[in-house]
């Protein structure tokens, strides 16, 4: 179901009239519900954190990266610099 109407109105294309309504792009939720820990009564609030899988140290989000998986497994550092050499396939 669409969100409340902001405005009503026709746009018309020579002898063809079509309705158009404008409503908002963003819904937001009815309820801000959390997940949380409920095993022996915790009850605590549960976060997502980013963590490296080869140390288990949290990651800071300036320190985190973008990588290419190669089909070995391996991770090849991708920077902004290669992203912003790639050809785009619009260009011609």
């Amino acid at each position: 179901m669409p969100g409340p109407v902001l405005w009503r109105g026709h746009i018309t294309f020579g002898l063809i009239s079509v309705p158009v309504a404008l409503v908002p792009a963003v819904r937001r939720p009815a309820s801000p519900l959390h997940q949380m820990h409920t095993a022996g009564g915790c009850f605590g609030r549960i976060w997502i954190r980013k963590v490296c899988e080869l140390d288990g140290a949290r990651v800071a989000e300036q320190d985190v990266g973008r990588a290419y998986e190669k089909a070995s497994g391996a991770l090849v550092p991708v920077t902004d610099d290669d992203l912003d050499r790639l050809p785009l396939p619009t260009a011609h």
